[in-house]
């Protein structure tokens, strides 16, 4: 029996739950993904890795408050981009800036190689900003339209958690060119991607007075999936032998469906 992930995307402050299920199961909705589970071992002595930006990993001993150095969150170093993104995503972002700033060194500036980048690049323009750095995210805006440049190169289409309409779209919004970035970002949710909806650092996005149709577009198709979602598990679920609709789900959605 292998151990799961499910990512949920919509709530980055909780952004990993984990179960047992005896093989891999996809789904689309609600936009949960389910990957090989990663066990997080006890380093060796020789591993170098931090449990927060400043210290290397070390053994709490048994007076220990619960922090691994002083006024720095512990944590993996497997997931302190991921910390950053969800204290990011709380409006935290002075907590949220070290991780965020070790990934983006990490990554040689340049977006690749995991899901919901984007995410942590939106998160650290929101976070310079706020510090009053706002001549200090040239970088990152410049990043994102050159994953756009690729995407359109490689003919990357839009999907629930890709889409170069989005990111070009966010990138045109975030540098101050606000309608044809809502035209963009409007295509891309239209085609499918899934913007996350209560996120800090995209207040301002969430602010602009257009972007009132597009949340109302993305809860629309959010509503027909459910509804077709519920229509397959409520009747013959594929998914019995691991996973059950939440008692009386079934039983309320008959009663809409007859209404």
């Amino acid at each position: 029996m292998f151990g799961f992930f499910v990512y949920s995307r919509s709530s980055a402050r909780q952004r990993f739950r984990c179960f047992a299920h005896p093989g891999p199961l996809w789904t689309t909705w609600p936009r949960w993904r389910l990957g090989p589970h990663e066990s997080i071992r006890k380093p060796k002595k020789a591993n170098t890795g931090t449990c927060c930006p400043s210290e290397s990993i070390r053994k709490p001993k048994k007076a220990n408050t619960g922090t691994c150095c002083p006024g720095e969150d512990p944590v993996h170093p497997r997931f302190s981009d991921e910390l950053g993104l969800a204290l990011a995503g709380a409006g935290d972002y002075a907590r949220a800036r070290p991780h965020l700033e070790e990934w983006w060194q990490n990554a040689d500036g340049r977006i690749v190689g995991a899901e919901f980048v984007i995410d942590r690049v939106a998160a650290l323009i929101a976070v310079r900003r706020a510090a009053g750095d706002e001549d200090n995210v040239a970088d990152l805006l410049a990043a994102i339209r050159d994953n756009v440049r690729r995407y359109r190169e490689a003919g990357i289409a839009t999907s629930a958690d890709t889409s170069p309409d989005y990111e070009d779209g966010l990138a045109s919004y975030l540098a101050g060119d606000e309608q044809p970035g809502l035209e963009l970002i409007a295509r891309a949710v239209e085609d499918g991607y899934f913007i996350p909806p209560s996120e800090a650092y995209l207040q301002t996005l969430y602010e602009h007075p257009d972007f009132a149709a597009i949340r109302a577009m993305q809860e629309a198709r959010q509503a027909r999936e459910r509804e077709r979602f519920l229509a397959v598990v409520c009747s013959d679920n594929p998914y019995a032998a691991v996973w059950q609709p939440a008692e009386g789900t079934c039983e309320l959605f008959a009663a809409e469906d007859r209404n």
